[in-house]
């Protein structure tokens, strides 16, 4: 027997409204067994009726079973001059080069947005990256680029799609991962992390992201293991380390995520569980998901 974590979509993906319009948002749902749904409080089809600028926000829909819970989330701004938006969800593409990033309406491979490596980041102010006054600047106020100053290229890792809102990417020789709004078009998060993350896993029934951290430019098999929550959700963001086995952070080797989509009954939680290998004790090690902890009760031997 095996369970299927929920999918879920909610459309539109966002829209524009007057105040005093009507507003309409449907959740669509599947999995295995069939999840209960329903946009929070309000059933699996939202009506509102004669909206105000109190209406304007985030409308969440949640499905949960056996496999896992999973959210979407649509938005609704109420303005007197509404922005237009498509009558279908369009798709992006993304592209991360030396001087920045490119996207792209996929189907007639149209330039829809760029993203240049010298644009400001909105209200960053980190302590250990590099940063510049500028000029126009307030006194004070501390102003970081997407990549650097003029004549410095960009540097990209790994990039994922975090709920059909963020896209998240790492820049490793920065020592940090961009959150780009899917939306809005701009980096609207930047996330420290330790040195040279590489690998970026989204964790949809959590609303996690896993980064694999090589701690070097060379691939030593010393890396690190650090967790992003809440990662679909707007709000400033930040990473913890799983819980030590022996009360300090563990170097491993590699992390092996099992795919999402299908995971077996017989699973703890009913999912399947990430693995680990460990670089100083021999063993490969399984990860409990809800508590972010290991358990090498049951770990074998790992050959060289």
């Amino acid at each position: 027997m095996f369970s299927a974590i929920p999918e879920v979509k909610v459309t539109p993906r966002i829209q524009s409204r007057r105040p005093g319009e009507e507003s309409s948002m449907f959740c669509h749902v599947i999995g295995e067994p069939f999840p209960k749904y329903e946009l929070v409080g309000n059933g699996t089809e939202l009506q509102l009726h004669s909206i105000g600028y109190a209406d304007t926000g985030a409308y969440m829909c949640q499905a949960v079973n056996i496999g896992g819970m999973t959210r979407d989330i649509s938005s609704l701004v109420v303005q007197e001059e509404p922005t237009p938006t498509a009558p279908n969800e369009e798709r992006r593409f993304f592209s991360f080069h030396d001087w920045g990033v490119s996207v792209y309406e996929p189907t007639a491979c149209r330039l829809y947005h760029q993203i240049q490596a010298t644009d400001i980041i909105p209200g960053t102010q980190l302590a250990n990256a590099r940063v510049v006054l500028s000029s126009t600047a307030e006194d004070g106020e501390i102003e970081e680029y997407v990549c650097g100053d003029k004549g410095i290229n960009c540097s990209w890792g790994h990039a994922i799609n975090v709920a059909n809102r963020y896209v998240y990417v790492a820049q490793p020789r920065k020592d940090r991962i961009l959150v780009i709004s899917k939306i809005q078009m701009v980096v609207v998060d930047v996330v420290v992390t330790d040195k040279f993350p590489v690998e970026l896993h989204y964790v949809p029934h959590l609303d996690q992201v896993w980064v694999l951290n090589w701690r070097s430019e060379v691939n030593q098999g010393i890396k690190t293991i650090q967790i992003i929550r809440d990662a679909a959700q707007k709000r400033k963001h930040h990473t913890v380390h799983p819980e030590p086995i022996d009360g300090q952070f563990d170097l491993v080797s590699g992390l092996f995520m099992p795919p999402i989509q299908v995971c077996l009954c017989e699973s703890l939680y009913g999912r399947e569980l990430p693995w680990m290998s460990l670089s100083v004790q021999v063993c490969l090690c399984e990860f409990v998901w809800e508590r972010i902890t290991l358990d090498v009760t049951t770990c074998p031997g790992m050959s060289q």
